[in-house]
């Protein structure tokens, strides 16, 4: 059975985007996937000398943008929906987050269960960990 997510994307406060995807959207499956791409990019607002091209979000736009590609890429099902939209049948909920008037903050990756407020992890992309979020949301 397929396990559906959607992805928000922010740039600070502002929903860019929402991504529906069919399968595999639990946290270590899209979740995994999604921290492992974010992680070791750096998000900047112009792209200057000394950056690696394929290692920055060149604002938050780009970040979203170039996370769309990755799971089209690796040949995920996917589809944009009204941004801020989740449908009945997604199980999980991600939200991206950059600020690309003070990248400074870094990206921020929020995974929660559809229907509920509480995150089952927000923080850092580097320090995601699928399995362990599973384990502790079936105790």
């Amino acid at each position: 059975m397929s396990t559906r997510s959607v992805a928000h994307y922010f740039d600070g406060e502002t929903l860019l985007c929402t991504v529906y995807r069919h399968h595999d959207g639990y946290p270590s499956g899209r979740g995994d996937e999604l921290a492992e791409y974010l992680n070791g990019h750096t998000l900047v607002n112009g792209i200057r000398s000394g950056y690696d091209p394929r290692k920055i979000f060149n604002g938050a736009d780009s970040m979203a943008a170039q996370c769309v590609a990755f799971e089209v890429n690796e040949g995920h099902s996917i589809r944009m929906v009204q941004a801020g939209n989740v449908p009945r049948d997604a199980e999980y909920v991600y939200e991206i987050h950059g600020d690309t008037m003070d990248p400074s903050n870094g990206i921020r990756l929020v995974c929660y269960t559809a229907g509920r407020e509480a995150p089952l992890y927000d923080g850092d992309p580097d320090a995601f960990d699928g399995v362990a979020i599973e384990a502790t949301e079936q105790r």
